[in-house]
């Protein structure tokens, strides 16, 4: 096997950014971060970036250090429904714990009652899931991990995107992000990015008929998970990197180059920061 050259590993070098932040917009800020903090033990955090512009900051929970926060921030427009057609994005957070069972039992105790018992899921059949629904309507899938014995409580397992095209989305994680494939079959595709474990699915891996869904419009669809966010330690390496495979980004004005975002396939905002933009630079 042909070792990568010198120059090809310091490319993949540069394009590994890491999730940071997964950004929430809901109509409770508040009943959200309670919830989360309450029942699956989140913690609170400041952002672990800035925002561009300072009015428009966002409250942050984290499950363990060095996995990327939840930023909750205000819904704009009408909150979503029980009613409302599924749409291309980010369709659920999965959280790991090393046994279910006694997960949910204690989740039944204080209350909270399942979406569904049992959830077969596209990134592994014989997993042993269920759904809850956050305020919102968002779901999250609590999945046992047993080889995450040592584990007390929850952290992020995976995020499971719904998208129109497979191949689509894994060249865009591949060639703007430096995704790595972990495993394809019939129903997803598994992907490593930033660090995070990502899941790709088209309508019929997750039981959903294509003609159901809608897609997703960024700038009228203001609420529910709708924002990753990638941290760099070269951004204009990476920039560059994808601009060479065909990919045009916006710059945010207020931060002389060290941001950018652009949108997957499905129009899932992705921004890519620079390692020196953090919190600590909000006015």
């Amino acid at each position: 096997m042909q070792c990568a050259s010198p120059a090809d590993q310091q490319a993949q070098a540069d394009r590994a950014g890491r999730l940071i932040a997964i950004l929430y917009q809901t109509s409770g800020v508040d009943t959200s971060l309670r919830y989360l903090s309450n029942y699956f033990g989140a913690k609170e955090a400041e952002p672990n970036f800035a925002w561009p512009d300072s009015s428009a900051k966002g409250t942050a929970l984290y499950f363990r250090p060095g996995q990327a926060q939840l930023v909750f921030s205000p819904a704009i427009g009408a909150p979503p429904g029980p009613n409302l057609p599924p749409s291309f994005g980010i369709w659920w957070l999965a959280l790991r714990t090393p046994q279910l069972d006694p997960a949910l039992a204690d989740l039944r105790n204080k209350g909270i009652a399942l979406a569904e018992e049992r959830l077969y899921l596209p990134a592994g059949r014989l997993s042993k899931a269920a759904m809850v629904l956050m305020p919102d309507y968002h779901r999250l899938v609590l999945l046992e991990r047993r080889e995450a014995v040592s584990l007390n409580g929850y952290a992020i397992d995976h995020l499971q995107l719904l998208v129109e095209d497979i191949r689509a989305n894994v060249k865009f994680f591949k060639e703007v992000l430096g995704a790595e494939v972990m495993l394809k079959d019939d129903r997803g595709t598994v992907l490593y990015v930033g660090g995070q474990m990502i899941v790709l699915s088209e309508p019929e891996g997750l039981g959903l008929a294509p003609a159901q869904v809608a897609q997703f419009r960024p700038h009228l669809n203001r609420f529910g998970a709708n924002r990753l966010i990638f941290q760099y330690d070269s951004l204009p390496a990476a920039l560059a990197w994808a601009e060479k495979k065909g990919w045009a980004f916006y710059q945010e004005p207020r931060q002389n180059g060290k941001w950018a975002y652009l949108y997957t396939p499905d129009s899932l905002r992705c921004d890519l920061i620079d390692m020196s933009v953090k919190s600590t630079d909000l006015p």
